[in-house]
């Protein structure tokens, strides 16, 4: 960046003289999306940013409900199964020294850090948006885990000592015992580009609005790249 002649400036809490510029890329991404939840422990509901970038934790052995089972519910739910004590090799059934046909072994059961339960709200298959080579290996990983899937969820009433309180599509109710509850049911705009056209005026400055911060619903990179690129390729 910097060889291209690019200045980067950090950290900035204020945004500055923007109609100074000719064009405004806002590129500003995506935030997690909130779910109320009526709680007697709101201080152990948190969104999926907060325990992936480990501004909160969750205690081995912990029992955790995690609302959403798209490919951030997945990737939350693999996060919170992780043991640092299991080996890939012997958890897949792979034989480094060959010595068997195949180079295959019986499989070894792996250790689960924390008992996981995921829900959604749609009736259909969990995992289903998944990438098509991978999400076998992330459903795979769910199941050695023993990580139960709750579909058709129709509301989530509450959480208590008692655990999640949902109401299903049904009309079932149930309570699923948990510790912990963290949600992962989708993003929202993260935009700025509104705050930018009212300092911007009647400037002639140009506010452009890539990725995440225009559109967050399906989102994915490569969708956000190329906006990003055609932008580019205008100005």
């Amino acid at each position: 960046m910097r060889s291209a002649g690019v200045t980067l400036r950090t950290g900035c809490d204020e945004l500055g003289d923007v109609a100074s510029f000719d064009d405004v890329v806002v590129a500003t991404g995506v935030t997690p999306r909130r779910v109320n939840i009526e709680s007697t422990r709101a201080d152990r509901i948190h969104p999926y940013d907060a325990l992936l970038s480990g501004a909160v934790s969750v205690p081995s052995g912990a029992k955790v409900a995690v609302i959403g089972a798209g490919g951030i519910g997945f990737d939350v739910a693999e996060y919170l199964v992780h043991s640092a004590d299991n080996d890939f090799y012997a958890q897949f059934g792979v034989d480094r020294t060959l010595a068997t046909r195949g180079g295959l072994v019986k499989p070894t059961p792996p250790k689960s850090e924390r008992t996981v339960t995921v829900f959604q709200r749609s009736k259909g298959k969990f995992g289903a948006d998944l990438g098509k080579t991978t999400g076998w290996i992330h459903r795979l990983e769910l199941k050695q885990h023993n990580v139960k899937m709750v579909g058709s969820v129709g509301s989530y009433d509450r959480f208590d000592d008692d655990g999640l309180h949902v109401t299903l599509a049904s009309g079932d109710t149930m309570i699923e015992p948990a510790d912990y509850v963290i949600v992962c049911a989708g993003q929202v705009e993260h935009s700025i580009a509104d705050d930018i056209a009212a300092r911007v005026g009647d400037a002639a400055t140009a506010v452009h609005v890539v990725g995440g911060a225009g559109n967050a619903k399906g989102l994915d990179a490569a969708r956000a790249i190329r906006e990003a690129v055609q932008v580019a390729d205008r100005i």
